[in-house]
């Protein structure tokens, strides 16, 4: 970014947060004087761990809570919804994980490793995410309901937390299944949100309704882009700033920054098993004990929760003993099944008319006005995450069940290298595209059958555990089928729009690299293209997953407590014991809300 642009950003990050970001005093190893023990420790300042800090803390029975977050608070440039994605790459802010090599996907990167943000700092992934909004199928949640033998997990026991967490702003009439009162709010991408009218337009003339699709009744279809953005000023309406700030006064609840969470410890108890006692942790480079006296609850996320537990000894014992950690407790489920939704980018598709500005290209629209606009109004193109649509398909033609996610990004320029610079031809096609108009899609297969797996590679807590998505693997093909299917789809989708036709709207006309020896747009090209560009949706889950006793991979009981483990329970993605068919974030706040219900439940009887 040029300087004089990175200034005017910056003067307009300054009036237009109007100093709601103010980081709080709790920044010592001992904020609260002697006092080494809580009624609640939670492990991880993600959405799921804010939200069930702020719900004990605001508890009439005053429950002394510590929250330790390893990261920091979370930038105010992050309220910007332009720049959504800022923290990524840096260290203080991104966990930075890269996964073993993978075996049938992500060719096209250097080593077939896929790189994975994810967020270290308060709000987690929901801090710098793209903010899309949207629940799921209902047939997810009645699945979790199926495979854990409690209805409380269902779609309809769950719509009150749906309803509970946003205040629906948006364009459609809403229904009785969304909620107009909670602290998100809820909008659509429309006021500055490049070719959404044509993504709807198109969608229409396939026959795909313009319905809600965060209702039971979700289908197939073509819609704005609903996103927790305020609906006044443009900026994200995050957990950070709606749950956990106007809580910190309280002097039960004490958060702690920058606080790496090394293990959880355990005593022997009288029903022979265990008891999780307190919680160690790195802070300004001094060792630190915490005790609990009634529960901790670990909501670190579907990668260093099930990393904490194994570092703490639990796991499969082999394993743990393999890479030189002790056991006291076998369970062999944790890590046992990661689940994500398989991506990949489609495009650019180039715009072919003059005049073309119908996109965003940084280097352009980033104008002195552009961030006049904004710091005065909250409007204008920093006030876009510019996903500009949002789609379900289906391939198996079972509409009322898409299991084809489709995101527009309407970016042009270096787009392909924004959403994918570990891909070794992003700088090849964002060469030959520079400063020209186009839009990509990102496509993910909601609905996959094959998992992978979370596994500590030793007893060191810095080092990053082994990540294997294992994309591809199920027996029968059909997640690697269904990819390809949906990647024809959509640039049949653009190419034979009437709507995008006005644009001359054409994929990138090479082949794309290790994939020439192919004709280009036949099937067996599809097919390569898959390979080579296929990575995760950033939606990880599964890794510690609730379910019944007899299940052999479960981790939890449908409580989320801690199997054959007392005062012990996991909150956050990790817990699904499938992923949902879409983005996942709606999912994290409900599971903290519900979780935060049967905590207080079980200690206010």
């Amino acid at each position: 970014m040029e300087p004089w642009k990175f200034l005017l950003l910056s003067f307009s990050i300054i009036f237009s947060v109007q100093g709601q970001y103010v980081k709080t005093p709790y920044e010592t190893n001992n904020p609260n004087g002697a006092v080494d023990t809580f009624d609640f420790i939670i492990v991880g300042g993600g959405p799921t761990g804010i939200i069930l800090a702020t719900r004990l803390a605001e508890h009439k029975s005053n429950f002394s809570v510590l929250l330790l977050e390893a990261g920091p608070d979370p930038s105010i440039n992050t309220t910007i919804p332009l720049y959504e994605s800022l923290p990524l790459g840096h260290s203080e802010t991104d966990w930075q994980f890269t996964t073993v090599p993978q075996k049938n996907s992500t060719f096209g990167t250097q080593d077939r490793k896929i790189r994975i943000g994810q967020g270290k700092e308060l709000g987690g992934s929901t801090a710098h995410n793209g903010m899309i909004w949207i629940r799921g199928n209902y047939r997810d949640y009645d699945k979790w309901a199926e495979l854990t033998g409690d209805d409380s997990w269902s779609y309809d026991s769950l719509l009150p937390y749906f309803k509970k967490i946003e205040h629906y702003r948006g364009t459609l009439q809403p229904s009785d299944e969304r909620g107009l009162t909670g602290p998100l709010e809820i909008t659509e991408q429309t006021s500055y949100s490049p070719l959404w009218k044509e993504w709807v337009e198109t969608g229409k003339s396939l026959k795909f309704n313009l319905t809600d699709p965060n209702t039971r009744n979700q289908q197939s279809g073509f819609y704005h882009t609903q996103v927790n953005i305020g609906s006044v000023r443009a900026e994200r309406s995050s957990i950070y700033e709606k749950y956990l700030l106007p809580n910190l006064w309280r002097p039960n609840l004490i958060v702690l920054r920058h606080a790496y969470v090394l293990k959880v410890n355990f005593e022997p108890n009288p029903h022979g098993t265990i008891t999780a006692t307190s919680v160690t942790f790195l802070r300004h480079w001094e060792k630190i004990t915490v005790n609990a006296t009634k529960e901790i609850i670990i909501s670190a996320g579907s990668f260093k929760s099930p990393q904490l537990l194994q570092l703490s000894g639990i796991g499969d014992a082999k394993h743990l003993i393999s890479v030189g950690v002790k056991p006291v407790l076998d369970l062999p489920g944790v890590g046992a099944e990661l689940w994500d939704h398989p991506t990949v980018i489609v495009g650019p598709f180039i715009v072919n008319t003059s005049p073309s500005n119908i996109t965003y290209l940084p280097d352009r629209d980033l104008t002195p006005e552009a961030v006049a606009e904004y710091a005065a109004k909250g409007k204008g193109p920093l006030s876009s995450c510019l996903w500009s649509g949002y789609g379900l398909w289906s391939t198996t033609g079972n509409h009322s069940y898409p299991n084809i996610i489709y995101e527009q990004w309407a970016q042009g320029g270096n787009g392909v290298s924004t959403l994918r610079g570990d891909l070794l031809a992003a700088p090849i096609i964002d060469k030959e595209v520079k400063d020209v108009d186009s839009v990509s899609a990102v496509v993910s297969l909601g609905v996959p059958h094959s998992y992978g797996s979370v596994k500590i590679a030793s007893a060191d807590p810095f080092e990053q555990p082994d990540i294997d998505f294992n994309f591809f693997t199920d027996p029968d093909g059909k997640d690697f089928e269904d990819l390809v299917i949906a990647t024809k789809f959509i640039v049949n989708f653009y190419e034979g729009s009437k709507s995008y036709g006005r644009y001359g709207m054409k994929l990138f006309g090479k082949n794309f690299p290790g994939c020439t020896h192919y004709e280009f747009k036949s099937d067996d090209y599809y097919k390569c293209y898959v390979k080579m560009v296929s990575s995760n949706g950033i939606h990880p889950s599964g890794t510690c997953k609730m379910g019944k006793k007899e299940d052999p991979k479960a981790v939890l009981d449908s409580q989320l407590r801690v199997l054959g483990v007392s005062k012990l329970r996991v909150a956050d993605a990790s817990v699904m014991p499938r992923i949902i068919n879409t983005n996942i974030q709606i999912a994290c706040m409900t599971i903290g809300e519900k979780v935060s219900d049967m905590i207080i439940s079980d200690w206010t009887k």
